[in-house]
């Protein structure tokens, strides 16, 4: 695995497996809206995209879905960097790591 800056802008490109069998692949109906979903792979690594296609329509989805996979292979995109999602008051990534120690043990960890 290659290191990268944190202000580096990746690029991923998908990496897609289409059965021919099924036109609906990638896609599905969530509530009447369809969602697209995929895989990037970037410097060793992937992410897992699910997003929006805004229409009820199966018919726009499916055209949706097979553009931006062609653009997709062609440019491929940027990946944002991994958003920790913190809770308010939600302890360090230290106190974490004390607190599931100390989570295995009968006494609690003496302060510094």
């Amino acid at each position: 695995m290659t290191n990268t800056p944190a202000n580096e802008t990746l690029i991923g490109f998908p990496s897609i497996r289409v059965a021919d069998s099924n036109p609906l692949h990638h896609i599905w109906c969530n509530n009447g809206t369809w969602w697209v979903h995929y895989t990037l792979h970037f410097h060793g690594r992937k992410r897992r995209v699910r997003r929006s296609l805004g229409t009820s329509d199966v018919a726009t989805a499916i055209g949706q879905r097979d553009e931006l996979f062609a653009r997709l292979g062609r440019e491929g995109e940027p990946v944002p960097p991994r958003q920790h999602r913190l809770r308010t008051g939600e302890p360090e990534l230290a106190d974490m790591r004390t607190r599931r120690l100390f989570a295995f043990t009968s006494q609690p960890p003496q302060a510094a």
